[in-house]
C-alpha cells in the first residue's frame, strides 16, 4: 500500500464541501483509505485513529486543510490529489459566482428580511460572528465547531435576551419550515417538530418517520452537543421547544 498526507496551510474549507470531496475520493478504484479534514485537535484523533500518523499532522493548525490517502500504488494516489484539486477548485469557484458580502452587517443591510444566519467559519471566530448575527435579531446557527464552552453560554444568553434561538455550536442538523440545514437529510414537510443535541439522531428520526409512518417534519431544531449539560442548562433545548409550541 502507498499512503500520502499533505498538510496545506492556511487553507480553510467549510467540512460539509470536505465530506463531499472525500465521499468522491472513496469512489475512485485503488483508494482504500482516505481522510480530508480540517487541523482541529478533534480531526487529528481521527486521523490517528484511522491509521495515519505523521509529524505534519501533529503540527497542523485549526486554518490548515490535511488531506491523508491510502491507495494500491502510487499513480492511484497521483489520480486522487488531481480529483482533489479539481473538485476544490471547482467548488471555490461556484462559490465565487454566489451573492458574497463580506459582513453580516453588508448582507443583513442588502436582504430584505433576513432573519437566519448560518456560521460557519474557524472556531475561533464563530463566537463573533454570531454575535454580530444575533444583535442584527437573526436566529443563528452555529455549524463551527471548537467554540469554547464560555463563549457557547454567552452566546445562548443573549439569544435568549432577544428572544431568539441559537442552534449549536457544532450543530450538523437542522430543518426550518421544511428547508434542511448542514447535512440534514431530504424529506417531506408535516407535522413533526424535533429538538435534538444529536444531528445524526435527528436525521435517523427524520428518515424513520417518513420510512415507516409516511410523516413529515415541520422542523427540527439541533442544538449542540453540549446545550443539555449543567453548564449551558439547556437553554436552547427549552426555546425550541417554545417555538415548537408556539408554531
Amino acid at each position: 500500500m502507498a499512503t500520502r498526507v499533505v498538510v496545506r496551510k492556511n487553507n480553510y474549507h467549510d467540512s460539509m464541501v470536505l465530506v463531499q470531496i472525500n465521499h468522491c475520493v472513496l469512489e475512485i478504484g485503488g483508494i482504500t483509505k482516505s481522510g480530508i479534514l480540517m487541523g482541529t485537535e478533534n480531526n487529528k484523533v481521527l486521523f490517528k485513529d484511522y491509521g495515519f500518523a505523521d509529524k505534519c499532522i501533529d503540527e497542523a493548525g485549526v486554518g490548515d486543510l490535511i488531506i491523508c490517502l491510502e491507495a494500491s500504488s502510487e499513480s492511484v494516489l497521483d489520480e486522487a490529489t488531481v480529483v482533489i484539486e479539481k473538485l476544490l477548485t471547482e467548488k471555490i469557484a461556484r462559490k465565487s459566482r454566489r451573492n458574497n458580502f463580506s459582513s453580516i452587517q453588508t448582507a443583513s443591510e442588502t436582504i430584505p428580511g433576513v432573519n437566519l444566519a448560518v456560521i460557519s467559519v474557524p472556531g475561533q471566530f464563530a463566537a463573533r460572528e454570531a454575535t454580530k448575527a444575533l444583535e442584527k435579531n437573526m436566529h443563528v446557527l452555529v455549524f463551527s465547531d471548537n467554540v469554547s464552552l464560555e463563549d457557547e453560554v454567552k452566546l445562548k444568553q443573549l439569544a435568549i435576551s432577544k428572544n431568539l434561538l441559537l442552534m449549536g455550536p457544532d450543530c450538523g442538523t437542522a430543518i426550518i419550515d421544511g428547508i434542511g440545514f448542514g447535512f440534514a437529510n431530504s424529506v417531506q414537510k408535516g407535522p413533526i417538530g424535533i429538538v435534538g443535541a444529536s444531528g445524526t439522531g435527528i436525521q435517523e428520526l427524520c428518515v424513520l418517520l417518513e420510512e415507516f409512518g409516511n410523516v413529515g417534519i415541520s422542523h427540527a431544531v439541533g442544538v449542540g452537543g453540549r446545550d443539555l449539560t449543567d453548564a449551558v442548562g439547556g437553554m436552547s433545548s427549552l426555546k425550541g421547544l417554545e417555538l415548537l409550541e408556539n408554531d
